[in-house]
């Protein structure tokens, strides 16, 4: 549950898709904040956020070049690292966490636009193509590089915002690129070696 000055955010309700990973796009979607009527079991893609914990082994290995303190797209790491791993990802709706925001004192702090679509597309460009199949990897890294996400624009989306009169945020792409490449070339590495 996110509580945000006294107030919890999310809404109660039945549903059954909680955490999904839309592999072509590279979102997370996730229901992290709602709170289902009747206990919730199930398989997910990943745990979003604090609502998670594995077993130490699933971790020992993830890479730490990339600031995983507090980075936008760890849950992703973990949950694929224990699923290449062959271990169920689950979520328990009784497995509550009470979630305060207050100030990163690690990582990117909040607002700060340009910090995390840097963090955001160098991190999920890597994770994504370390983990990911070959075909679905290469459908990923095209669409991010091409279109992106809104906090890190590909020069499609950067040209959407810019016709909207959003400057900063097409002003994003140039940031975001730079960090999708960086990504693609250690994802790359990661999973079939250091170059020689």
């Amino acid at each position: 549950m996110n509580i945000v000055d006294g107030r919890q955010h999310g809404v109660r309700g039945r549903f059954t898709n909680v955490a999904r990973l839309d592999w072509w796009s590279g979102r997370a979607k996730s229901r992290l904040w709602d709170e289902p009527v009747e206990r919730l079991v199930i398989d997910v893609d990943f745990l979003p956020g604090s609502n998670m914990c594995y077993r130490r082994f699933v971790v020992t290995d993830i890479p730490m070049s990339l600031d995983y303190g507090m980075c936008p797209t760890n849950e992703l790491e973990f949950a694929l690292s224990a699923k290449a791993r062959h271990l169920r990802v689950v979520y328990d709706s009784d497995a509550v966490v009470l979630h305060y925001p207050k100030a990163r004192r690690a990582g990117v702090p909040r607002g700060d636009r340009v910090g995390y679509a840097a963090e955001y597309s160098r991190s999920l460009t890597f994770i994504l193509v370390r983990h990911l199949s070959g075909v679905r990897a290469a459908a990923f890294v095209a669409y991010f590089l091409l279109v992106g996400h809104k906090v890190a624009p590909g020069p499609l989306l950067s040209a959407y915002h810019f016709l909207r009169g959003d400057i900063a945020g097409a002003a994003l792409t140039v940031v975001a690129t730079r960090e999708k490449l960086g990504g693609l070339k250690e994802g790359l590495e990661s999973r079939f070696g250091q170059p020689r």
